[in-house]
């Protein structure tokens, strides 16, 4: 699914702006002269650059399961009209997680927030989830900003706004470190 793209730079299309001219005439309610729009054609030809080139997709997964410690995540989405359920027991399987490099946080605040930029790789790792955890179901009408708060690689992630930074310190600094090491 779609996360985030840029105009393509490649295809684009002739487009004619249908517009009428500008210019003076005389006011038939004052009789002075006014700026207006005349009866007259004054087409415009331009190029239009419509066509998307998708930067970052993901696949819709049943839901994402958000642990008790992230409880600011959860709220996050609760702000945003998200139904989010409570884990009743324990929940231990394989789940999809990311391992995060090339960690750069922004030199400056932007809202009130560091951003951070960052490579993503989905991994499979068993991992036991406690109870109180939260259920973020994806059959809901809120799908598509869940999946766009959640999916780190989408460029309004929460990820990316620095609500993980407890993370991307650590894989930041662990970056660091493998970089001394191999000099």
């Amino acid at each position: 699914m779609y996360l985030g793209g840029k105009v393509s730079e490649t295809q684009s299309e002739p487009l004619v702006y249908r517009a009428l001219k500008l210019g003076p005439y005389k006011s038939a309610v004052t009789g002075a002269t006014v700026n207006g729009y005349l009866p007259e054609a004054d087409d415009i030809s331009t190029v239009i650059h419509d066509k998307i080139d998708t930067t970052a997709e993901a696949q819709m997964p049943l839901g994402y399961l958000i642990p008790v410690a992230w409880k600011s995540l959860a709220d996050e989405l609760v702000l945003q009209g998200v139904e989010i359920e409570r884990v009743a027991q324990p929940v231990e399987q394989e789940f999809e997680t990311y391992r995060f490099s090339n960690v750069k946080f922004a030199p400056n605040q932007f809202e009130g927030r560091v951003m951070v930029d960052f490579d993503v790789k989905p991994v499979k790792e068993k991992i036991t989830l406690p109870a109180g955890s939260f259920w973020v179901p994806m059959k809901q009408q809120r799908a598509r900003l869940i999946l766009a708060m959640l999916e780190p690689q989408a460029p309004d992630s929460l990820a990316r706004w620095g609500f993980c930074d407890q993370v991307l310190s650590v894989a930041a600094g662990a970056r660091k470190v493998r970089t001394l090491r191999s000099r």
